[in-house]
């Protein structure tokens, strides 16, 4: 009677161990070796498809692409401006020049909320089916926007190269 016992207890915790393996070499197909050092069955891969739609320049017409079109066209509509607050604030002392910073930040953030308008503007124009005109007219303004701001950071960087 004790040996039944014995072999059912066995039983049990080689039921209840599983099988047991060091890595994935030791697991049958789709498994894997489990942080228990317990073959089991290969998490399937939930992550959602990227579904964002590339205009022909390259340009993302998603959130992250109109917020980024937005914040360029405020650096270069504010170039003039970024020119006089680099002289000015050389002339400021530490804690002060830090402050102008920080405003200079806020003011380029402050038309954010554009870029998110036109990302909704965008959502819905796909649902109107005329999401790919608006994504492409979008692209080509990115691209025009991407030149004039590579013109802002030559006249940065020049402006840089003045001893102050």
């Amino acid at each position: 009677m004790r040996f039944t016992l014995a072999l059912c207890l066995l039983g049990v915790t080689y039921a209840a161990i599983g099988d047991a393996c060091a890595d994935a070499n030791d697991c049958e197909a789709g498994e894997v070796c489990g942080g228990s050092s317990e073959c089991e069955a290969e998490p399937e891969d939930d992550a959602p498809e990227d579904t964002t739609r590339i205009s022909p320049t390259g340009f993302r017409c998603g959130m992250d692409g109109y917020v980024n079109l937005v914040a360029n066209g405020m650096e270069v509509a504010l170039a003039g401006l970024s020119i006089l607050r680099q002289i000015g604030s050389s002339f400021l002392p530490h804690d002060l020049r830090k402050a102008v910073e920080y405003a200079w930040q806020g003011v380029k953030g402050a038309g954010s909320w554009v870029g998110y308008a036109l990302a909704a503007a965008n959502f819905a124009a796909e649902e109107f089916d005329f999401g790919e005109q608006l994504c492409m007219g979008m692209g080509y303004a990115d691209m025009a926007l991407g030149y004039a701001v590579m013109g802002v950071e030559l006249i940065d960087t020049l402006r840089d190269m003045i001893p102050v």
